[in-house]
C-alpha cells in the first residue's frame, strides 16, 4: 500500500495543439488538482498557460530519446519497448511526480500530447500502483491542427496532417478497453457548460456550480486558425475526423473503422518508412527523392518495353503532383498503372472503371498540392514489374481507393493504344498452339472438378451430421437459456421485493428519526417541569407540615360548623392553615396539567422572581398572563365573562373536572379507589389521578369502561382539559367502548344470536368484549372474522375490529366485508335519503362531503355517497354506518343493476359534487332515477382539463382573468391532470371541454360555489344564472391573540399537502433564499409534501408529516408557529387549513389569488402579495408580519355553521 492507491489520475490524450490545455483547465476548474511546476503560457501561444508539468515532460522526452522516437513520430513504438529497463525507469520517476504533487487530493489531472504515444507506459504505472486511470480524448478539426502546427513549429501541413492522424489512432488504440470521453473541440467552445458537464458526470465529481465556475475559463479567443487547411485535408484523413467527431457526441468505437484506418497507416509507414511525416527533414528528403527516382526509371522502363513511350508524359505528370510523402506514391502508382494497362490490352479500360466502382472509399486521399487529383495506395510486397510476369499487376482483393483515370490521356489515346497492342500479340503468339495447349488444360481440370464434385458430396453429408449435432446442442442450450430466464426473473421478482422492503424500512426511519427528534425536545422540556414540581412538591409538603401543625388549623377543623358564628377576621385567623392547603392543591393542579409551561412563563413574565406555579395561581392568572403558548387566559376570560380576579386555568379546570365527574360511565370515584388500592392508600384525588396517571397505564374509572379504548384517544403530550375533551366527547360521539355506537344494531345482534338473548345481556359490551373474538358481527354488514383476516395488522393488534374500522377503517378507506349484501332486504328508506357523487381520492371535497352527511343525519336526512375508487369500479357507501357495496362496470349487466338498487333505495336527493374518475353514464343518473340534482363547484374540472388552470409556466394561467393566453397549446405541451382521463393522442381544447361539461351544469337546480371569488371567476368563462354561494360548514372558532415575536427566530406553518400546485417549488425558493440571506425563518410543514427527497437536506425545513384532522389543533400548538404561509399558485375555492390556521391564531400571509384571498382581505387581518412575488420579498413579508402583526379584529371568528342543512344550506324544508 502506497499514498498513490486508490488515487484516480485524468490523462488528457491529444494531438498537438488539439486544444487540450483548455480541456485540462476545465477539468481542474471541476475539482481535480493538477501538478506543481508547469510550464507557463505565453502570450504568442497559450496565454492561460500549457498546463503541462515539467517533471512529466522532461520523463516522457528522455523516455523517447532513449528509444530513437520523437513526439513527431508518426509511427507507434513497439510493444517490447515499453518493457524496457528505459521504461521502468520513466515509470518510477513519473510515479514520484503523483507521490510529490498528488498531496490530499484524491484526483489529478495530466497533459502532455506526448501522452498519444505513451499511453501503455502509464497502463503499467497504473497497475503498479494501484492507481485509477480515465482518459479524456479533445477532437480538433485536423486542418486546424496542420495550420497551427505549420504557424508554431514550420511543419508542412502534409507532415501535420499525417501526424494528426498517426496520433489519433494511437490514442483510440491505446486507450482500448479503459474509461475514456471524447470531447469536440468546436462543442467545448460553443457550450462550455454543457461540455463541463459531460465531464464532471464522466469523472464522477459533483456538480454543485462548479461546472460554471470550470466553463468560466473557455474564451472564443482561445479557438485560433479556424478553417485553415480545410480544403488540404486528404479525403481518409477528413473521414477520421468525421468519424472521431461522431464518438465525441455519444458514438461507440467500432473495430471494423479501427482496423480500416490502421491498414491505411500501416500501408503508408511500410511503403515510405517514417520519412511519411518527416519529409521536412533533409535525409528523409533525399531518402524520398531516391525512392521517387526508381518509381520514375521503374514506369519509364515499362512503359518503354511495351513500345508505349508516348504514355511517359502520362507518367511523369503523376508524378509530380505532389512532394514527398505524395509525390512518391505518385510515382508509383503512376508505373504501376500503366502496366495495368499495358497487361490488359483492350479491357483496360474496363478493368479500371470496375476497380473504380468497387473500391472502398475510405482509403481514398486527396494530394494536397492540387486538390481534387486522387491516388491509390499500392500493393504490399509487389515485385517489379517485368515484361514476363506483367499481369502480376491485376486489380486483386488487396487494392483500397478510387481508381484514377490517367492524368493527359484521353479516350482516343487509349483506342489507338489498344489498336496497336493488339497487333503486336497477334504477331507475337502462335494462337493455334495455345489454343491446343488450353483443351489439354481443359480436360484435366474437368477431371479434378469431378473429383472435387465427389469431395463436396462427402463433405455435405458430413456437414448435414454435424449440423444435427449442432442443432440438438442449440436446443439443449436454448432450455439451458429458458431455464436462467426463469431464474433471472425470479431475481428479479426478489430483487424488487427487497427494494420495497428497503424503501419502507427508510420511510420508516425517517419516520422513527422524526419521533426520536421530537422526544429529546420533549425531554428536555419536561425536564424542566419536574424541576419546577419538585421544588413546588417541596413547598407544598414544607405548606401541609406547617398548617397541619398550627393551633389554628386545628380550631379551624373543630369549629367548622359553627362557622357563621365567628367573625371573619376570626376565622381568616384560624384557617390560614385550610387556605394554604387550598393553594397548594390548585399549584399542583395547575403544574400536573400540562398546561404550564415553566421556560415560557418565567420567558414572558421577567419580573417573577419566586415559584412561577405559586405565582401564577395566586397572582398571574387573575392579571392575565399566560401559563404557556396553549392556553390565552384574556381570551377565556374574555369568552366566558368571568369576574375581575377569577384564575381563567383554574377555572376551567373546575368546570372540565366537574363535567366529567357527571359521566358515571368514564368515571366512578368508588370504583376507582376499590379497584386501585393504592391510589386510596396515598389519599390523592381520584379523578386527578385517574386523568394524569390512569388512563395511560391502564386502569378502567368505571365499571363499563375499557382501558384500551380510553387509551387509544389519549395522546402521550396531551393537557388534562384535551384529556377531558376527548373523554367527553368520545361519550357524546358514541363511538367508543362504553356505549354502542349508531352502526351496531343492537336488535339484530340479539335475533341473529339467541344464547345473547337468552341471557339478557347487553349487546353492544357483549359484543366489544366477547363477541368479535367469537366470530359474531355487529350487523348484517360488517363481517368479523373476513375484516381479521384482511387486515393482519387488526389482528396483531388484538384490538375491536369493527371499531378499528369506524374510527380509522373508513378514513383509511378498507372494506367491512367482502361479500356484497343485498339491499332489497335492508330496513325500509327513510322519510329522506341523500346520494352524494363524488371521487375517491381523498382530500377537501371528500372532507366536505362527510361534514354535510354528518349535519343531513342530524336533520334526519340519510347521507350515502357513490365514489370512483377506479374509472371502472364505483363504491356506494354510507359513512355513518359503514356500509357499502362495489360496482366493477366492466362486469356485463353491473351498470343496470347499480342503477336498479339505487331506485330501490328511494333516494329522494341528488348531489354531484365531483365527475373525475367516473364513467360518462354517470351523468345520467338524474334522469335514471327521476330526480333533480344540485352541483357543488371544488375546483375548475368543469372547465378545464387542466382542473387547477396551472400553465406550463407552474403556476395559474390567469386566462379567466386577463382573456389572454392559448388553451390548447396549454393542454398539448402539459396534458391534461393526472386524474383525467383524455386521450392525449388528439387535439383538445377548453372549448370541447366545456361544451361537454357546460350543460350538466345548465340542467342543475342549482350550482353551489364556497365563495364569491369562485362565482365572479365563473362569470368570467360562462353565463351560467343558477350560481349560489355557500361557504363549506365549518366549526366556528373565535381568532384567540397570539404573542408576537422578536425576530430571533420565526417559525412559519405551511399545513396540508404541498404539491406543485399548493406551491412547492416555491416553498423550497424560500427556504432556499431565506438560508442565503441569513433570515431567521424556519418553515414548519405540518403535513406532506410531493418530493421528500427535495426538502430532506434543506436545514430550515422541519417536515411533520400526514395527519388526522383531529389532531391538527394540537399539532399547530405543538409546533409553536408564529405565521401561516399559504403559497398555493392556483385560485383555490376555500381552503380548509386557513381556518384551522385562523382558530389557531396565526396571521395568514398568501398570494392575491382565489377564494383565500377574498377571504383574509374580508376578515381585515393578514398579508397578501402579488402572484409571483420573488423569494426574497416573500420572507420579509414573513418576517414582517411575525414581528409587527396586529391582533385580529375583536370577536373575529373563523368558519361557517348552519343550524340546519336542509333548511339553511339547500333553503328547503324536509320532502314528504
Amino acid at each position: 500500500m502506497n499514498g498513490l492507491t486508490g488515487k484516480t489520475v485524468v490523462l488528457v490524450v491529444g494531438v498537438h495543439r488539439s486544444g487540450t490545455s483548455v480541456v485540462t483547465q476545465v477539468i481542474h476548474g471541476l475539482g481535480a488538482a493538477v501538478p506543481d511546476n508547469l510550464v507557463p503560457g505565453s502570450a504568442s501561444e497559450n496565454p492561460t498557460g500549457f498546463w503541462e508539468s515539467r517533471d512529466v515532460i522532461a520523463a516522457h522526452e528522455a523516455f523517447l530519446a532513449a528509444i530513437g522516437s520523437a513526439w513527431d513520430d508518426p509511427v507507434a513504438i513497439p510493444a517490447q519497448s515499453f518493457r524496457s529497463p528505459e521504461a521502468a525507469q520513466c515509470r518510477a520517476e513519473l510515479a514520484a511526480v503523483l507521490a510529490r504533487d498528488i498531496d490530499q487530493a484524491e484526483m489529478m489531472v495530466i497533459k502532455d500530447p506526448r501522452l498519444c504515444q505513451l499511453i501503455p507506459l502509464w497502463k503499467d504505472l497504473a497497475d503498479e500502483q494501484g492507481i485509477t486511470l480515465r482518459v479524456v480524448i479533445p477532437v480538433r478539426d485536423p486542418g486546424d491542427v496542420a495550420a497551427s502546427l505549420f504557424t508554431r513549429n514550420a511543419m508542412p501541413v502534409s507532415r501535420g496532417l499525417f501526424l494528426w492522424f498517426s496520433h489519433l489512432m494511437q490514442a483510440i488504440q491505446g486507450s482500448d478497453g479503459m474509461a475514456r470521453l471524447f470531447v469536440d473541440y468546436r462543442h467545448l467552445m460553443a457550450d462550455p457548460q454543457g461540455e463541463a458537464r459531460r465531464l464532471a458526470a464522466f469523472l464522477g465529481l459533483s456538480d454543485g456550480g462548479a461546472s460554471c465556475r470550470a466553463a468560466s475559463c473557455v474564451r472564443p479567443e482561445h479557438h485560433h486558425h479556424r478553417g485553415e487547411g480545410g480544403e488540404s485535408v486528404p479525403r481518409v484523413v477528413g473521414q477520421a475526423s468525421e468519424w472521431a467527431k461522431g464518438l465525441a457526441r455519444g458514438g461507440t468505437v467500432d473495430p471494423v473503422q479501427v482496423a480500416r484506418f490502421s491498414a491505411f497507416l500501416d500501408d503508408a509507414v511500410m511503403l515510405l518508412g517514417r520519412g511519411v511525416a518527416n519529409s521536412g527533414d533533409d535525409a528523409m528528403r533525399r531518402q524520398l527523392e531516391i525512392t521517387a527516382q526508381q518509381s520514375r526509371d521503374t514506369a519509364q522502363g515499362v512503359v518503354a518495353s511495351f513500345g508505349l513511350q508516348d504514355v511517359t508524359g502520362a507518367v511523369e505528370k503523376i508524378g509530380r503532383n505532389g512532394g514527398g510523402f505524395w509525390e512518391v506514391s505518385g510515382w508509383v502508382l503512376g508505373a504501376r498503372m500503366v502496366v495495368l494497362m499495358v497487361d490488359h490490352k483492350a479491357q483496360a479500360i474496363a478493368m479500371v472503371n470496375e476497380a473504380r466502382d468497387d473500391v472502398l472509399a475510405d482509403h481514398t486521399v486527396r494530394s494536397p498540392c492540387r486538390p481534387g487529383f486522387t491516388v491509390i495506395l499500392p500493393l504490399r510486397d509487389v515485385p517489379p514489374p517485368t515484361r514476363s510476369s506483367a499481369r502480376i499487376f491485376a486489380i486483386s482483393d488487396r487494392f483500397v481507393g478510387e481508381v484514377p483515370w490517367l492524368p493527359g490521356v484521353d479516350d482516343n489515346d487509349l483506342s489507338d493504344y489498344t489498336r496497336r497492342l493488339t497487333t503486336a500479340e497477334a504477331a507475337a503468339l502462335d494462337l493455334g498452339r495455345e489454343l491446343a495447349q488450353r483443351d489439354t488444360e481443359i480436360r484435366r481440370l474437368h477431371a479434378v472438378v469431378a473429383q472435387l464434385d465427389d469431395d463436396r458430396a462427402t463433405a455435405e453429408a458430413l456437414a448435414g451430421d454435424q449440423a444435427r449435432e449442432a442443432a440438438a446442442a442449440l436446443a439443449a442450450v436454448q432450455a439451458d437459456n429458458a431455464a436462467l430466464v426463469q431464474q433471472c426473473d425470479r431475481l428479479a421478482a426478489e430483487l424488487a421485493e427487497n427494494n420495497r422492503v428497503l424503501a419502507q424500512g427508510e420511510v420508516e426511519r425517517q419516520d422513527l428519526e422524526r419521533r426520536y427528534q421530537t422526544v429529546q425536545s420533549e425531554i428536555a422540556h419536561l425536564s424542566a417541569q419536574c424541576d419546577a414540581l419538585r421544588r413546588l412538591a417541596e413547598h407544598e409538603a414544607e405548606g401541609r407540615r406547617q398548617a397541619e401543625a398550627s393551633l389554628g388549623w386545628r380550631v379551624a377543623r373543630r369549629l367548622a360548623p359553627w362557622r357563621r358564628l365567628l367573625p371573619d377576621p376570626l376565622w381568616g385567623r384560624l384557617a390560614g392553615g385550610a387556605r394554604r392547603r387550598r393553594e397548594s392543591e390548585a399549584c399542583r393542579l395547575v403544574a400536573e396539567s400540562g398546561l404550564f409551561d415553566v421556560g415560557y412563563y418565567l420567558a414572558a413574565n421577567p419580573d417573577v422572581t419566586t415559584d412561577p406555579v405559586r405565582h401564577f395561581v395566586l397572582h398571574g392568572g387573575a392579571e392575565g398572563r399566560n401559563p404557556s403558548a396553549l392556553f390565552d387566559c384574556a381570551a377565556c376570560a374574555r369568552q366566558n365573562d368571568l369576574p375581575a380576579g377569577t384564575n381563567p386555568l383554574l377555572w376551567v379546570l373546575e368546570q372540565r373536572l366537574a363535567e366529567l365527574r357527571a359521566q358515571p360511565d368514564v368515571f366512578s370515584a368508588d370504583y376507582y379507589l376499590s379497584h386501585n388500592p393504592d391510589v386510596a392508600a396515598a389519599g390523592v384525588d381520584p379523578l386527578w389521578h385517574f386523568l394524569t396517571r390512569g388512563i395511560r397505564e391502564g386502569r378502567s374509572g368505571a365499571p363499563d369502561g375499557c382501558a384500551d379504548s380510553l387509551r387509544s384517544v389519549v395522546n402521550a403530550d396531551m393537557d388534562v382539559i384535551s384529556i377531558i375533551d376527548s373523554l367527553i366527547n368520545m361519550v357524546r360521539s358514541g363511538v367508543d367502548s362504553l356505549r354502542p355506537p349508531e352502526a351496531f344494531d343492537a336488535q339484530w345482534y340479539l335475533s341473529t344470536y339467541a344464547d345473547v338473548r337468552d341471557d339478557g345481556a347487553n349487546p353492544w359490551l357483549h359484543y366489544h368484549r366477547h363477541g368479535w373474538r367469537e366470530g359474531r358481527d355487529p350487523n348484517p354488514f360488517f363481517d368479523t372474522d373476513w375484516y381479521l383476516a384482511q387486515y393482519p395488522d387488526v389482528r396483531d393488534a388484538d384490538r375491536n375490529p369493527f371499531l378499528h374500522y369506524l374510527r380509522y377503517g373508513l378514513v383509511e378507506g378498507r372494506s367491512g366485508m367482502d361479500r356484497r349484501p343485498d339491499l332489497a332486504v335492508a330496513p325500509s328508506a327513510p322519510a329522506d335519503r341523500m346520494l352524494f357523487i363524488l371521487h375517491g381520492l381523498g382530500g377537501g371535497t371528500e372532507k366536505h362531503c362527510r361534514d354535510m352527511a354528518r349535519g343531513l343525519e342530524d336533520d334526519g336526512v340519510e347521507s350515502w355517497a357513490l365514489q370512483s375508487d377506479h374509472v371502472d369500479r364505483l363504491v356506494l357507501r354510507r359513512w355513518r354506518t359503514g356500509e357499502e357495496r362495489t360496482y366493477v362496470l366492466a362486469r356485463d349487466g353491473e351498470w343496470d343493476i347499480l342503477v336498479n338498487d339505487l331506485r330501490m333505495m328511494g333516494f329522494r336527493r341528488l348531489h354531484l359534487h365531483h365527475f373525475i374518475r367516473f364513467p360518462a353514464c354517470v351523468f345520467e343518473l338524474p334522469a335514471l332515477l327521476g330526480l333533480e340534482y344540485d352541483v357543488t363547484i371544488h375546483d375548475y374540472s368543469w372547465f378545464c382539463p387542466r382542473v387547477t388552470m396551472i400553465g406550463p409556466q407552474g403556476r395559474y394561467c390567469g386566462l379567466p382573468e386577463t382573456g389572454e393566453g392559448d388553451c390548447g397549446a396549454c393542454i398539448r405541451d402539459s396534458g391534461p391532470h393526472e386524474a383525467v382521463d383524455l386521450d392525449r393522442g388528439r387535439p383538445f381544447s377548453s372549448d370541447d371541454w366545456r361544451a361537454r361539461y357546460l350543460p350538466v351544469l345548465r340542467r342543475a337546480r342549482r350550482v353551489f360555489v364556497p365563495d364569491q371569488d369562485v362565482k365572479d371567476r365563473i362569470a368570467l368563462m360562462t353565463d351560467l344564472d343558477n350560481v349560489v354561494v355557500r361557504p363549506h360548514p365549518e366549526p366556528v372558532g373565535v381568532i384567540p391573540i397570539r404573542r408576537s415575536v422578536a425576530g430571533d427566530c420565526v417559525r412559519v406553518a405551511v399545513v396540508g399537502g404541498i404539491g406543485p400546485h399548493k406551491g412547492f417549488d416555491v416553498l423550497l425558493a424560500c427556504a432556499e433564499a431565506a438560508e442565503r440571506d441569513g433570515l431567521p425563518l424556519t418553515f414548519v410543514v405540518v403535513g406532506t409534501v410531493c418530493d421528500e427527497k427535495r426538502v430532506k437536506d434543506v436545514p430550515n425545513i422541519e417536515l411533520r408529516g400526514p395527519y388526522s384532522p383531529l389532531d391538527l389543533p394540537r399539532l399547530l400548538a405543538v409546533a409553536d408557529c408564529h405565521v401561516a404561509a399559504f403559497l398555493s399558485v392556483w385560485p383555490e375555492t376555500y381552503c380548509y387549513t386557513l381556518s384551522e390556521t385562523l382558530t389557531a391564531g396565526l396571521y395568514p400571509v398568501a398570494f392575491d389569488l382565489g377564494a383565500p384571498a377574498r377571504r383574509i382581505r374580508a376578515l381585515g387581518w393578514g398579508t397578501l402579495l402579488p402572484l409571483g412575488s420573488d423569494p426574497t420579498r416573500i420572507n420579509h413579508a414573513l418576517m414582517a408580519a411575525a414581528v409587527e402583526q396586529d391582533s385580529p379584529p375583536r370577536g373575529a371568528r373563523a368558519g361557517t355553521s348552519y343550524a340546519s342543512l336542509v333548511s339553511d344550506y339547500y333553503g328547503e324544508g324536509p320532502r314528504p
